[in-house]
């Protein structure tokens, strides 16, 4: 049977069939994990199937469904309950060791779960998926040299996507990130569906500046079930860059919502929330302040006839302000107001974008659309190093790294390397680029 009919099988199939009637195994978890994040309705069947299964009575023979029970636990991720099932499962099972393993790494007692595992590799060790579990926590911990000798203990999973997955871990940390991209992309070649490797390849896009490659990655990678936190915040942040704050605040709150306590999603949320509203007032703010400069403009700023002069003062009409709420026949209904004066008044609001007989509310766009260039104001500032930060007009995620650095004025960045400025958390090569440049723009460079 190939591997796409036996997808579709184990789709059609429910996971409480899966769960209760198929052998223990790593395989039959995945199958259970896929059966169950087939949509947010298995899902919640699933949940409550569990909660039945909890309330049953319990009698001889049940050790089996107990811990039955524990893995659909797990697989919902709720480890801790899991674990406290699988503590009370007196039964030999096979695969105890490598879920009670998976269990306690979920939960973050690398110890206790580096220590089940061993003892399961001691029962098969040429086991694919106990072996992979027990990588997973030795990459986590240990240096290249512990990673390049468990990898020649695991030769018999050469070849497959876990392997270049592990090899691409392997090369990250020797800091040969060209073989460790190379190493994830043939394990995404093998496996699309490789959560981990997407993860991994999409973060190192996106901090080589590969922008487009990260966010292929990221949403390929949340399309897959369960959804990885830390994949939903960095694509929240990916957005953010792009100022796309409405998929940005979409991926901080599905974290928020699944971890109630991660106080960073929380933060990067209300940052978002704090864009949208500020990039919408700001917005509107500078129209409305371009609106306001160009209609305050004095007539006597433009060369007019005398006649059409002393006509606009008779009319007490003083500003291009003024002068758009006139319509035509109220000018031509005016003494000594001809069609040579018409002409001249038509073609200094031409040059604003504007015309006679204007509403307040046609102003605006006509305005967005005229010559502004003579509305803007200078800069204002002998030392370019004594501007405030906001005149940088910085991405949100390097306008936090500056705010974390207490970066308050551009001399105060002109102070920095590009080797401190790349050691912060999220800012990579694309928000160093983008500083430099804008730094150029004021005569301002990075430390050497």
């Amino acid at each position: 049977m190939n591997e796409e009919s036996t997808s579709i099988q184990t789709a059609s199939r429910s996971a409480q069939d899966i769960l209760l009637f198929d052998p223990i195994s790593p395989a039959w978890a995945r199958d259970l994990k896929s059966a169950v994040y087939a949509s947010p309705e298995a899902e919640n069947a699933f949940a409550q199937a569990l909660e039945a299964m909890k309330k049953q009575e319990k009698g001889r023979g049940d050790q089996e469904k107990e811990f039955r029970r524990a893995v659909g636990l797990l697989i919902l991720g709720r480890a801790r309950e899991a674990l406290e099932v699988m503590a009370g499962v007196k039964a030999d099972l096979p695969y105890q060791g490598f879920f009670l393993g998976q269990a306690h790494s979920q939960l973050g007692s690398l110890e206790e779960a580096r220590e089940t595992l061993e003892k399961a590799l001691e029962v098969t060790p040429k086991d694919h998926d106990v072996r992979v579990a027990y990588l997973e926590l030795i990459t986590a911990r240990h240096d290249a040299e512990r990673i390049a000798h468990e990898l020649e203990m695991g030769k018999h999973i050469e070849g497959t996507p876990d392997w270049y997955y592990f090899r691409g871990i392997l090369a990250e940390r020797k800091r040969d990130f060209e073989t460790a991209l190379d190493q994830w992309e043939r394990c995404i070649d093998l496996d699309p569906t490789h959560q981990k490797a997407l993860f991994r390849l999409a973060r190192e896009m996106d901090r080589f500046g590969e922008e487009e490659r990260a966010l292929e990655l990221y949403e390929e990678a949340v399309r897959l079930r369960p959804v990885h936190a830390e994949t939903l915040m960095n694509l929240g942040l990916l957005y953010d860059d792009m100022e796309e704050y409405v998929k940005a605040e979409r991926c901080f709150r599905a974290v928020c919502t699944k971890e109630p306590d991660n106080w960073r999603a929380r933060m990067f949320l209300r940052d978002t929330q704090a864009a949208l509203e500020m990039y919408y007032d700001e917005d509107q703010e500078k129209k409305e302040d371009r609106l306001n400069k160009t209609l305050r403009i004095p007539i006597s700023d433009f060369e007019l006839s005398v006649r059409s002069r002393n006509c606009l003062a008779k009319m007490e009409i003083r500003t291009l302000g003024d002068l758009v709420q006139k319509t035509e026949a109220e000018l031509l209904s005016y003494k000594n107001f001809g069609d040579t004066s018409l002409q001249e008044i038509q073609n200094i609001l031409r040059q604003k974008g504007l015309s006679l007989g204007m509403s307040r509310e046609d102003i605006p766009a006509a305005i967005d659309s005229g010559d502004e260039g003579r509305l803007e104001l200078g800069l204002g500032s002998d030392d370019p190093r004594n501007r405030p930060l906001a005149d940088l007009e910085l991405s949100s995620r390097a306008k936090r790294v500056m705010e974390l650095l207490k970066i308050t004025t551009l001399g105060d960045i002109a102070e920095k390397t590009e080797a401190e400025l790349l050691a912060c958390p999220n800012f990579g090569q694309t928000s160093l680029n983008e500083l430099k440049q804008k730094l150029e723009k004021f005569g301002l460079g990075l430390k050497e």
